[in-house]
């Protein structure tokens, strides 16, 4: 059964993130081009940010490298765009619709644009993940039958006299060149999201917890390389992101769906 798009209230959702990787620019994140780009991400994510951090190459033999890091925040902390050498990411802990979330992409796609020459685009993915945790005490996973589908929780009673205590699954779906790792898992404990470097909107209390992580993502290198250019990234990512709902709404029950529509 497919279910119609909906925007819960007091939705799951605890961090969004869109990655675009494209082929080495070394000048991407020297400090005229950070000056150049804390102008022009001042009134929609005026606090910038830098930090070194340990690359992995997998092009050379010489293990992981130090690069730099370019941050740009809002001033809740709860959005961010992250500029490295190789990749563009747009985060949030804050999110809201699609639409929005779309247009700060734009945004970030279009002011690295302006700053420097990028050859193309080697991967663009959309990454959601949910942490579900309900008014009821769960002490074992097979609990979460009310509120997480049959489908998912299936192989949950394969051995006779035993109670799980918990449970971490993965598939890999595709179609052509689109595809998808999804995760769900059973857990206890704060979180899988923390709190640093965006903020989340609501401290989860420690408990237990359930978690829907849905990776969409598109290899695009070689000769199906796009451009890095608005248009042609917002035609994939709307590719990506249209099967992301319907997943979601396959992955839960009704009971869940009133839930998530009560104020929180």
């Amino acid at each position: 059964m497919d279910y119609t798009r909906e925007v819960y209230a007091n939705a799951p959702l605890v961090f969004v993130t869109c990655e675009i990787r494209f082929p080495l620019v070394p000048r991407l994140t020297d400090d005229d081009i950070l000056n150049r780009l804390v102008e022009q991400f001042s009134d929609s994510l005026p606090i910038p940010a830098t930090a070194m951090v340990q690359w992995a190459d997998d092009d050379t033999d010489d293990g992981d490298e130090t690069q730099r890091l370019l941050r740009f925040s809002n001033r809740d902390r709860t959005s961010s765009v992250v500029v490295t050498r190789t990749s563009l990411a747009i985060e949030t802990t804050a999110y809201g619709e699609w639409s929005a979330f779309r247009s700060l992409i734009m945004q970030a796609i279009g002011v690295v644009a302006s700053n420097a020459r990028v050859a193309g685009v080697e991967r663009v993915g959309l990454r959601y993940i949910d942490e579900i945790r309900v008014p009821e005490i769960i002490t074992d996973a097979s609990q979460w039958s009310d509120w997480v589908a049959a489908d998912v929780l299936s192989h949950l009673k394969t051995v006779p006299d035993m109670s799980p205590a918990g449970f971490t699954t993965a598939a890999v779906l595709h179609n052509g060149n689109h595809r998808m790792l999804v995760r769900y898992a059973a857990m206890v404990g704060p979180g899988v999201v923390g709190d640093k470097p965006l903020r989340r909107r609501r401290q989860p209390p420690d408990g237990p917890f359930f978690v829907i992580d849905v990776d969409s993502f598109r290899d695009t290198s070689g000769p199906e390389m796009i451009d890095f250019d608005t248009e042609p990234v917002a035609t994939v990512l709307d590719e990506l992101h249209e099967p992301i709902g319907r997943l979601f709404q396959r992955s839960i029950t009704d009971r869940a769906r009133e839930l998530f529509r009560e104020e929180p």
